[in-house]
């Protein structure tokens, strides 16, 4: 009797061993399983709070352009965690952090991505002269200041109609007609690309605007005839480095324009 009683007790003992491990073992499965998950989970979030950290920079600053010279904008920003970096000789703002997931940005955003095994970084180019001190963001939130310091405007309204035939790398024609301009600094009086002098020069192509379906473009070309970007109202180029915006494109008339905008960190 007291075999049978010792062999029940081993039976009960074994079982309630095996129910054990089967359940640490579902246990240690599903938080394997789940895990991951909730940490990429983690990770979407935050590459959104520096997607809108980043939006926020960009935004503040097209907005600010809007007003005059010594305007301000004052606003918040999330890093939940890695390091925002802010090139002011770059002209770009430039993230990089931990991530298990990548960021598609959409094919309409300026935010160019790129990701390794561990790491994102996400990239926002400028259309503006950028001055700061602050060029480290940890985590964390901080109040921005943005301040409108400076602008120049540069106008070119004397075009002439040339009937050349199809000119290879610049702005699109049907017809093979093109208004032709120069942009120069000595008619400016200004060193536009700040290169020690007011020499240089730059050509300009618009398609014949008496087309039908022709968009407001330009094409801007050295003085060589290397094109450097075929751009319409809003889009940024640089000259030696000197970030400009395209301010207008009309029929036969564009405007490119110079920003420096100053940044502060709290």
């Amino acid at each position: 009797m007291r075999m049978r009683d010792d062999r029940r007790a081993i039976y009960v003992a074994t079982g309630a061993l095996l129910l054990a491990f089967v359940v640490t073992s579902g246990s240690i499965l599903t938080y394997a399983l789940i895990s991951p998950e909730i940490e990429k989970e983690k990770d979407r979030n935050n590459l959104a709070l520096v997607r809108n950290a980043l939006r926020a920079l960009d935004t503040n600053i097209r907005e600010l352009l809007n007003w005059r010279p010594n305007a301000t904008r004052i606003f918040t920003i999330t890093i939940p965690k890695g390091t925002l970096t802010v090139d002011p000789v770059a002209d770009q703002f430039v993230y990089v952090g931990d991530s298990r997931v990548s960021y598609d940005p959409g094919s309409t955003s300026s935010l160019e991505v790129a990701k390794d095994r561990k790491t994102v970084t996400i990239t926002s180019n400028l259309p503006v002269d950028l001055v700061t001190k602050n060029t480290k963001i940890k985590a964390g939130s901080f109040v921005v200041k943005l301040s409108f310091e400076k602008e120049s405007i540069f106008r070119v309204e004397n075009w002439t109609l040339i009937k050349t035939g199809p000119i290879p790398g610049t702005v699109g024609t049907s017809s093979s007609h093109y208004y032709y301009s120069k942009m120069e600094e000595s008619a400016y009086g200004t060193d536009i690309n700040r290169d020690g002098d007011t020499a240089d020069s730059w050509i300009l192509y618009l398609s014949d605007p008496g087309e039908q379906y022709v968009f407001d473009t330009v094409a801007i070309h050295e003085a060589d005839t290397t094109l450097i970007k075929v751009l319409k109202e809003g889009d940024s180029f640089e000259l030696n480095g000197i970030p400009f915006m395209v301010y207008r494109v009309r029929e036969k008339h564009v405007a490119f324009r110079y920003a420096r905008i100053g940044m502060e960190v709290r």
